[in-house]
């Protein structure tokens, strides 16, 4: 079976050996289906396996073999593959924040605030928050630790700073969330306060390294600044 969006907002399964078309799906509550992937999940003893995505700010969860919605819940709008740890997919909003959903039932878990609000680590670095710090170029997971390494993008409007002075995170971060509880364990910001749009274009590769003589597991991150960048656990 091979599972793929369309252009013309549908979500097909076909017969991966002929291309002949088993079932679609379009949303009734439109909206582009898996704007840039799905994700899916091979379900456990107690319920079958689906495949998730996003269209508009609905998350769908459909069963592979034949298309039928297991699932329709109000999430948010994506614009970047999620990923899934355990009974949680993590996704990351195309505006801002950073989310977990059940992915047995849709049911919204927890929010990671890129833009921190009031009372939360990282809210004065900002003057006035607006929007960006999204993610849309990405994510990855480690399954082993639990944890969701996303990428953000520049704060909004771009190439403006007047409006949103400081350093601005979470913006053009590395952040390491787990996974189960959405808290914050670290976060890398590669360029303070940006007004050229430099933000991350690629989700963070999960690397093993040799780093004084020892093997140690790292963030590899590329930058359109033509740096990859090289982030040790600690």
């Amino acid at each position: 079976m091979l599972i793929t969006p369309t252009p013309g907002k549908r979500v097909v399964g076909l017969d991966a050996a002929t291309g002949e078309e088993i079932w679609s799906f379009r949303s009734e509550k439109g909206g582009q289906p898996a704007f840039r992937g799905m994700v899916h999940w091979e379900g456990d003893a107690e319920q079958e396996g689906r495949i998730l995505f996003t269209a508009g700010e609905t998350l769908f969860a459909l069963r592979p073999k034949d298309g039928k919605v297991l699932f329709a819940e109000q999430a948010v709008e994506v614009r970047a593959a999620g990923a899934i740890y355990k009974n949680v997919i993590v996704l990351a909003g195309f505006r801002k924040d950073v989310f977990g959903f059940d992915l047995r039932t849709g049911k919204k878990l927890w929010t990671f605030h890129t833009i921190p609000e009031k009372g939360e680590f990282g809210h004065d670095t900002w003057d006035a928050p607006e929007n960006g710090a999204n993610c849309w170029g990405g994510m990855s997971l480690d399954t082993g630790r639990g944890i969701a390494y996303v990428s953000t993008g520049s704060p909004k409007p771009n190439f403006m700073g007047h409006t949103h002075r400081g350093i601005n995170l979470f913006a053009n971060c590395v952040i390491a969330i787990d996974a189960l509880s959405g808290k914050r364990i670290w976060h890398f910001q590669i360029v303070h306060h940006d007004l050229l749009d430099k933000d991350l274009p690629c989700p963070p590769v999960l690397v093993t390294v040799t780093h004084k003589g020892k093997k140690i597991d790292a963030v590899a991150q590329g930058t359109k600044h033509g740096l990859l960048l090289s982030l040790i656990h600690i």
